[in-house]
């Protein structure tokens, strides 16, 4: 778990935060996004296709639709305090998309006619979806946001070392259709739509793999010294505890019973001279 005590402002960019500059993202996209809600009128194209209305509206979709907010922050935060090599990943799959996404509604504005005029039944979700339709334009429908961001989670999980077993895995991609198809059935989304949301997270998710895996070479090293660390397993070794060989020449000892070692060539010489003095005598 990333300890967040001493963060400060003169420190976010250390390597311990500095993944925290990632969240710079969404003001800016949000005050993207609102500009082109709420501040452009473009000449839409109609999204639709024969299949639409074959999928009928219900209105308990709307609890996994909204659900999707509690989806992506939720990955959010939780990468962000307890995987963050994921959380990398996470964000720049999502800023990746989300401009890109951005940008065709520019290139190809776009707008949906699906939603209900009447309703069938009169119950609370129904009220939701109708307070839904009065907040939310029925234009940038293609591709679905909501369809990427639910993938965005669905990727930040398979990254996670914490959601790497089958059953965790099969949750979350079951949660990310479910929530992806609910824009259908609200009619917030033509089927075209879901369709093209997957098709730019199949291009994504490899660019964003390599995108990271070039930019956070070096972090990656840190990231797994951080974590040996905390875990005691890259603890400094105490050099005074493990025997060290001694730079000094071993001494040679005469053992009892045996010869004792030849003079060396150097003292033959010296040896041979008093010898002969002790002839002489």
């Amino acid at each position: 778990m990333v300890n967040y005590k001493n963060l400060r402002l003169n420190n976010i960019t250390s390597p311990q935060y500095r993944h925290l500059l990632l969240l710079i993202f969404w003001p800016i996209y949000g005050l993207i996004f609102l500009i082109l809600e709420r501040g452009l009128t473009l000449p839409y194209h109609d999204i639709y296709c024969a299949l639409d209305d074959l999928i009928p509206f219900n209105e308990w979709f709307v609890i996994p639709y909204y659900f999707w907010f509690v989806y992506i922050v939720g990955m959010l935060f939780y990468t962000g305090f307890f995987d963050i090599p994921s959380y990398r990943k996470y964000m720049w799959f999502i800023i990746f998309t989300y401009l890109a996404t951005c940008a065709f509604y520019v290139i190809y504005p776009n707008a949906q006619q699906l939603r209900p005029v009447q309703f069938e039944r009169d119950n609370i979700l129904v009220t939701i979806v109708k307070n839904l339709y009065a907040f939310d334009t029925n234009t940038n429908v293609c591709p679905s946001l909501h369809v990427i961001g639910s993938v965005a989670v669905s990727y930040g999980a398979w990254n996670s070392k914490h959601f790497k077993t089958p059953l965790w895995r099969i949750l979350f991609s079951v949660v990310t259709l479910i929530i992806s198809f609910s824009t259908v059935f609200l009619k917030q989304h033509s089927i075209i739509d879901v369709i093209a949301g997957f098709a730019v997270c199949v291009v994504a998710i490899p660019l964003t793999e390599l995108f990271c895996k070039k930019l956070y070479k070096n972090a990656y090293n840190w990231d797994a010294t951080q974590q040996n660390t905390e875990s005691g397993q890259n603890a400094p070794s105490d050099r005074s505890k493990v025997p060290q060989p001694s730079d000094s020449k071993p001494t040679t000892q005469p053992v009892t019973g045996q010869s004792a070692p030849l003079p060396s060539e150097a003292m033959q010489p010296a040896l041979s001279g008093r010898m002969r003095e002790t002839v002489k005598k």
